[in-house]
């Protein structure tokens, strides 16, 4: 096994990606790590490079943002996407790790999952050719749990090039609870990670403890004037959480109709439309999720920066691991969110809320940008 590479987050992130799809066409994988080639735009003098494989609109508004209180004219953004090209010099480039790398897998019985993991890393390793020549002072990803962006970081650390990774929402202990989710923090391999706040602070410090964490916020939460509008917002989970949303929605109805007060629903970006029961009119938009009276949810990171922004948020209780969160926002059932609602605590909600986001606007800019600064300083 190839000692410069730590295969085993590589290997639990393509572990999931089977797991979520074990119908999975080993053909197709075999045809995407020999047909298709890694299609990366990098300028190859830049001193700072920041890469992301993660395409979303609330994604990529973070790391344009974050990527902007870089002070280095050569900086370079690049979004890691695939191209039908054949690069068999990419393949022939890591030919000697093969044969190791399918011994190592050997403990794998499941054959069919051990072959698609093969392939899978085989594509990874073929990245590594287009960077081969690449002499940056700084490589800063936006989600180092990502398998791909995890390799890239793996690749330069091995050079001495100082690595950053950073926070692309409010993670979760899975320890008692196993899923994909998990590698948001397993996966860390980033000289430092940019935190949000205390929570996801200490979480990636219990796993990484020679990981430097940061705690500088999140610069994308606008603290504005807030205009109550007659509703309220229910905040809805991810597909793989999203039993959770009829539960919520079903509450939220019930609670609609006693408080004579309507309902808006902030859908999460992988939620499909047509599953639910709800009309067009009752979606709304990000920045009017911040104009509610109040918000009900379950795990989801927008509780927590509605809380930040100085919104009460109700939280359903269940069995599910969720963050760190005080009694006081936790309801049962219709007649303990009912109470709450009507005999509201006296609570600071953006003060709660700093566990979870230390900073946020300018001052979240401004720790960024001072942070890029001094590491560049002394690259």
């Amino acid at each position: 096994m190839d000692k410069n590479f730590n295969y085993i987050p590589l290997i639990r992130y393509a572990n999931y990606v089977y797991e979520l799809n074990p119908n999975v066409n080993l053909v197709n994988q075999i045809k995407n790590t020999f047909l298709f080639d890694w299609d990366l735009k990098i300028n190859p003098s830049a001193k700072v490079l920041f890469f992301q494989s993660l395409d979303r609109e609330d994604y990529n508004n973070f790391s344009e943002l974050i990527f902007s209180t870089i002070d280095d004219k050569t900086k370079k953004h690049t979004f890691i996407k695939k191209k039908k090209k054949k690069n068999f010099n990419a393949l022939l480039y890591n030919l000697p790790k093969y044969f190791e790398l399918y011994k190592s897998l050997k403990y794998i019985k499941n054959k069919k999952k051990r072959f698609f993991i093969f392939f899978y890393l085989i594509d990874l390793l073929k990245l590594l050719y287009q960077l081969k020549s690449l002499k940056p002072k700084i490589v800063i990803t936006h989600a180092d749990m990502q398998a791909i962006e995890n390799i890239i970081v793996q690749f330069f650390k091995n050079k001495n090039i100082q690595t950053i990774t950073l926070q692309h929402g409010l993670y979760i202990d899975y320890s008692k609870e196993p899923n994909i989710n998990e590698v948001n923090y397993t996966n860390v391999v980033s000289n430092y990670f940019l935190a949000w706040g205390e929570e996801t602070r200490n979480l990636i410090q219990k796993y990484h403890p020679s990981c430097k964490v940061k705690t500088l916020g999140n610069p994308t939460i606008i603290q504005k004037e807030i205009h109550p509008m007659d509703y309220f917002v229910v905040v809805f989970e991810h597909e793989g959480n999203k039993k959770y949303n009829f539960i919520l929605l079903d509450i939220a109805r019930d609670i609609s109709k006693k408080l004579k007060l309507p309902i808006k629903i902030k859908l999460h970006p992988r939620n499909i439309f047509k599953e639910y029961d709800i009309n067009r009119e009752e979606v709304i938009k990000h920045d009017e999720v911040y104009n509610a009276k109040f918000a009900i949810g379950h795990t989801s990171t927008m509780l927590y920066q509605l809380l930040r922004n100085d919104i009460p948020i109700f939280k359903l209780k269940s069995n599910s691991p969720c963050n760190k969160t005080e009694q006081k926002f936790i309801f049962s059932n219709k007649t303990d969110l009912l109470l709450k609602i009507k005999n509201p605590a006296n609570i600071n909600h953006e003060k709660e809320g700093e566990f979870y986001i230390k900073y946020t606007q300018k001052e979240a800019i401004n720790k960024y940008h001072d942070f890029f600064n001094k590491i560049l300083s002394k690259a």
